[in-house]
């Protein structure tokens, strides 16, 4: 199934970016291993310096908005099966208590297997909704005391642009566009992933050293408006239209198939695409401890 963006495929073009902490946040952020207690998984986090960037409406190259971001880390790779996992099977405690987890706060078993066969361990967890997503990082902020959550647009698009390649100045520019041998070097899509994704990290890194913004699983993210959407298109998708202004929102064939009445809150039965990655937050951090 092939589920076009739905956005115009045209490249959003990036202006200037002012890097620089903003009023009111002074902290020194550096990367870091996070150990996922009571397990041997791990995962990287990538701090990003906030600050502004100007970038055109992707319909209107005449129309720009300023994009304003704190500084905070974002995850190196979308969350694996392997962080998934923990979660959702209660892996992170003995077997005996599984049984015991609230079935609540926890997915459900989904309507056939979510990883559509494509691979498990190495693997972006593929087939959520933003609510499984959300959940998953509200489980992972009370079990490490951190404010995970998922990235809002600007959050990501602000580390997307900036990854693409910059320059040293203090004032900086993103290059305009990517070309497709640009393309096949960071991102799977359409003409390169044979119709799958791929272990996360197989591709090169952006400059920030973040891997897969581009392709491979789209990524759930939240507007300022509540809008819920993913970002960066995925294996699905042309080369010509995955970009940092990339986003499509679900719709129902998303869930199609899915036999339930209503329809679970946990799974999308039709996106194999739709995975996501988390950023932290260190602001309100206290309300987790």
């Amino acid at each position: 199934m092939f589920f076009p963006v739905n956005i115009s495929p045209r490249l959003v073009v990036v202006t200037t970016i002012f890097l620089g902490t903003l009023p009111g946040n002074a902290l020194q952020l550096e990367p870091y291993t996070e150990t996922i207690s009571g397990t041997l998984i791990t995962f990287d986090m990538v701090p990003i310096t906030g600050g502004s960037l100007s970038v055109a409406d992707p319909a209107n190259s005449d129309i720009k908005r300023i994009i304003k971001i704190d500084d905070i880390w974002i995850g190196k790779t979308e969350v694996t099966w392997q962080e998934y996992d923990v979660w959702q099977l209660g892996l992170d405690h003995e077997p005996a208590k599984r049984r015991q987890i609230a079935t609540e706060s926890r997915p459900s078993r989904p309507y056939g297997a979510p990883d559509w066969g494509f691979g498990h361990s190495g693997f972006a967890t593929l087939s959520v909704t933003v609510h499984a997503a959300q959940e998953y990082a509200r489980w992972l902020s009370e079990k490490t005391a951190k404010n995970y959550r998922l990235p809002t647009t600007d959050e990501w698009q602000y580390a997307c642009y900036l990854g693409i390649g910059v320059t040293t100045a203090r004032e900086r520019t993103i290059m305009p566009n990517l070309n497709v041998e640009d393309r096949d070097s960071v991102a799977w899509h359409f003409g390169n992933s044979g119709r799958a994704t791929h272990p996360v990290a197989s591709k090169k890194p952006n400059t920030l050293g973040v891997y897969d913004m581009l392709g491979n699983a789209g990524e759930w993210g939240r507007g300022k408006d509540g809008s819920t959407a993913l970002h960066g298109g995925s294996y699905q998708d042309k080369a010509t239209t995955i970009h940092c202004g990339t986003r499509s929102e679900q719709t129902r064939a998303w869930n199609s198939t899915d036999p339930q009445i209503p329809k679970s809150t946990w799974w999308l039965s039709d996106a194999p695409f739709a995975g996501f990655r988390i950023v932290r937050d260190p602001r309100g951090e206290e309300s987790v401890r």
